[in-house]
């Protein structure tokens, strides 16, 4: 009798059939835990963006921003720019030139070139701020605004949220919607 070296055909074949056969099955659960990675990123940006306006408001008697722009004003708050983009939004498409603003889209963040103290400083993010809260009454907004976190339902009143923009407002007949008690509750309860 001979002693066989190596693998026949028919087995390698077999052997890299089986591989493929379990890695169709594994892929979806890998991409699903990585969707999952990146969603709890961004709550747990989210929830850094909640303690730097907890930081701005208390430094400035509950008062939130006094213009349109909340990037620049808050940037003393937060060390690293990263902190404005969701980790599952892409770059800008296109980086803009000196001085210009690239809008974002379904899954790419918004560019924009700000003036600091330092110079200006290139922003790149993918949050937006509700522009209901801000002190300035552009845009026929009067009496509509919330200018101080000590309104009441402030803790139903959104902050930040995925935008194509970091400086879009809602049209003044863009009104909140209004909820009863008993839909807060529910929707509590449903969480």
């Amino acid at each position: 009798m001979q002693k066989r070296e190596g693998f026949t055909l028919i087995e390698l074949l077999v052997v890299i059939a089986i591989i493929a056969l379990l890695m169709s099955i594994l892929m979806p659960a890998l991409n699903k835990a990585k969707a999952q990675a990146k969603a709890a990123a961004c709550m747990s940006t989210l929830h850094q963006w909640a303690i730097i306006w907890k930081m701005y408001t208390d430094d400035n008697n509950g008062q939130l921003t006094e213009s349109w722009d909340w990037v620049v004003p808050l940037r003393p708050y937060y060390a690293a720019k990263d902190v404005l983009r969701c980790h599952a939004a892409w770059k800008p498409k296109v980086e803009p030139a000196m001085g210009d603003y690239e809008p974002g889209g379904k899954f790419h963040a918004w560019a924009d070139w700000k003036e600091t103290n330092g110079g200006d400083e290139l922003f790149i993010g993918s949050y937006g701020i509700n522009m209901f809260m801000t002190q300035n009454k552009d845009g026929g907004r009067e009496g509509k605004l919330w200018e101080k976190v000590t309104v009441r339902g402030a803790a139903y009143i959104p902050i930040f949220s995925d935008s194509a923009q970091d400086e879009d407002s809602p049209q003044p007949s863009d009104q909140p919607p209004i909820l009863r008690r008993r839909d807060l509750s529910s929707y509590w309860w449903r969480r």
